[in-house]
């Protein structure tokens, strides 16, 4: 019986920082930090179904595993940062103020390590207290011109 090929992916840097982080913790563990489930991690490092047969990809394994562990090296400043620095940098509102880091937060935009942003739950009470856009049915015509104006207030005239 031949024996199986392993996928690419198993061969690369970022896989085997992976592997040792189950080695020294829990594929559970590992994981719950990444924010994938526990069958989904099983699946890809024992290279099974998609996986094992090259038809899904591991950009977002990667992804994960390298905000919940590794150092990233910038591509714009060249530092070693984390993932949380990232996450400043690139999610926030553009710094229109200081061009310099409005050049940094251009770069974040683009770049591969750039986090997704988390989008809030809402619950439906939450959705019900959004507000709801109404239709106007009181706004007056414009006055026309050398017409007499409308009156705004509640005084009365005399």
């Amino acid at each position: 019986m031949p024996v199986k090929d392993r996928p690419a992916y198993m061969s690369e840097p970022w896989f085997e920082g992976l592997q040792r982080e189950i080695k020294a913790s829990t594929q559970r563990a590992v994981a719950e930090r990444m924010g994938v489930s526990r069958p989904t991690l099983s699946v890809l490092v024992n290279g099974l179904g998609e996986y094992g047969a090259g038809k899904a990809k591991t950009d977002r394994i990667e992804t994960r595993y390298r905000q919940a562990f590794e150092q990233i090296s910038c591509p714009h400043t060249g530092e070693t940062v984390g993932a949380q620095h990232c996450r400043e940098k690139a999610l926030r509102q553009a710094p229109t103020h200081n061009p310099l880091q409005l050049n940094h937060w251009k770069a974040c935009q683009d770049c591969r390590y750039k986090p997704a942003a988390i989008a809030p739950k809402l619950t439906k009470a939450a959705l019900a207290n959004l507000p709801q856009a109404a239709l106007d049915t009181k706004t007056l015509p414009l006055p026309e011109v050398g017409a007499p104006q409308i009156q705004l207030t509640n005084e009365e005239t005399t």
